[in-house]
């Protein structure tokens, strides 16, 4: 059941990110993932596509979502139709989510706010690629960067945090379920190359010459580069904040 609703939830996942939901703190916990996957693949529990890049990722079965749903109550679906989009991209926002579940915290994920599973769909028109629920239901958006952008969409990206961020009072974007409102604090850029960060840190060390983004409000981003193979395996991650690791140490260079 576990596998089933982490699937459901992430819409895909290949069977080393299941191994790093479901067992944790197993020593064989990605040979006890491929076996329950190959008995759930016996069962139509789940769906298998092949990357065409290499590896493979498991979907929810329409069998799977009807016993998801009668054993949770979730509207849970099959995921014979949904696009695996960037699998790049995707994977790097699912092993950084994977890590905050790990440490404790709630999340949304990429899947779970396109299909507006989740409490907040968009914030000024930007949709995010994961939240994470810190405490008080202070919110984490995550902005996963696989590939330089133009200009207009790092731009999209600079303005929800400046608007947003480093400020006296916190932006309200939603409330979840419990009712429990949900206030945007701080800012998340994954990237899974160095090149992918410095586009974005650029974007933002320009709004900082133009005034428009505040030390606090730089302050309130945090930055890692976590980079992913063409079979969706992570490598080790380098973790900083955008203002005291990446651009102050730039200006006083």
């Amino acid at each position: 059941m576990a596998v089933l609703n982490w699937v459901w939830r992430f819409g895909w996942l290949s069977s080393r990110m299941i191994a790093a939901l479901v067992w944790p703190t197993a020593s064989q916990s990605w040979p006890m993932a491929r076996r329950t996957l190959k008995k759930m693949l016996a069962d139509k529990l789940v769906l298998v596509r092949a990357l065409p890049q290499g590896g493979d990722v498991y979907l929810l079965s329409v069998k799977g979502a009807r016993l998801l749903q009668d054993a949770m109550g979730v509207k849970a679906k099959g995921g014979q139709s949904l696009p695996t989009g960037n699998a790049i991209h995707r994977a790097c926002g699912n092993w950084h989510l994977i890590s905050q579940v790990q440490a404790g915290m709630g999340i949304w994920t990429e899947h779970e706010i396109a299909s507006g599973l989740a409490p907040v769909h968009t914030v000024n028109g930007k949709l995010f690629d994961g939240l994470v629920v810190n405490d008080d239901g202070l919110i984490t958006a995550c902005e996963i960067e696989n590939a330089w952008k133009n200009r207009s969409r790092r731009q999209a990206v600079v303005e929800v945090a400046t608007r947003h961020l480093g400020r006296d009072k916190l932006t309200r974007i939603g409330a979840d379920s419990a009712g429990q409102e949900l206030y945007l604090a701080r800012l998340s850029l994954v990237c899974t190359s160095v090149d992918a960060l410095r586009s974005m840190a650029a974007s933002f060390q320009e709004a900082h010459r133009m005034l428009t983004a505040t030390e606090m409000c730089l302050a309130a981003v945090d930055v890692s580069v976590l980079p992913v193979s063409p079979s969706l395996v992570p490598g080790e991650p380098s973790t900083g904040n955008l203002w005291w690791d990446v651009i102050q140490p730039h200006s006083l260079g």
